[in-house]
């Protein structure tokens, strides 16, 4: 079962402020999405108004079909703002796709679309030493505080880890291991989405 976010505005669920986020030096975001447009899109972020300093993470569909992920230490230097996309069009319409995008302090963006990694495209390089300790919620679907534009598709499996998982763990959640069975230690929030889309 999945959620069906219909691509506008009120169709976004709050999943509140996960507040284990905050100071990390370490992020895991996983989820699976299948696509019912080409859209500009956030999936899933914990991102509030830029000129409050409450920008954490994202991760969005682009129009071209790329995941892109983004981190937040801040609105201004030293914090800033790292992202990245995957530069080619690793999602299609009307499949499923299991995405996990990771950060570490020393290592920065990897993004993940079904258990393959890429070259990534940069958007902007800002070092980010820590996840920024924000009061913004997380949402699925849209970006309230800045208006962006809707994810149209389904969304199920989403999670939250404090520590970038290995190729081995992104692999088992690619092939179907739910969260709580991959470094449950670290794991800060799990919203499998149940029984709302069916069938898928």
């Amino acid at each position: 079962m999945a959620r069906d976010l219909v691509g506008n505005s009120t169709n976004r669920l709050n999943a509140g402020d996960v507040s284990f986020l905050d100071n990390s030096t370490a992020l895991s975001v996983g989820l699976y999405f299948k696509p019912d447009a080409s859209v500009n899109g956030r999936i899933f972020h914990k991102w509030g108004s830029a000129t409050a300093n409450e920008r954490s993470f994202i991760v969005e569909q682009t129009d071209l079909n790329e995941i892109q992920f983004a981190v937040g230490g801040g609105a201004v230097a030293p914090n800033g703002l790292n992202i990245k996309k995957t530069g080619a069009a690793n999602l299609s319409t009307g499949v499923w796709h299991a995405v996990m995008c990771t950060y570490r302090a020393s290592t920065l963006l990897n993004i993940y679309v079904d258990n393959s990694s890429f070259a990534l495209t940069v958007v902007s390089n800002d070092t980010v030493t820590s996840i920024l300790a924000s009061t913004s919620k997380c949402e699925i679907g849209y970006e309230s505080d800045e208006g962006s534009s809707s994810v149209d598709g389904k969304v199920a499996e989403l999670a939250l880890w404090t520590a970038e998982l290995s190729r081995d763990e992104i692999g088992a959640y690619s092939r179907g291991f739910r969260p709580p069975r991959i470094r449950a230690q670290s794991l800060v929030a799990y919203i499998p989405l149940y029984g709302v889309a069916s069938p898928e």
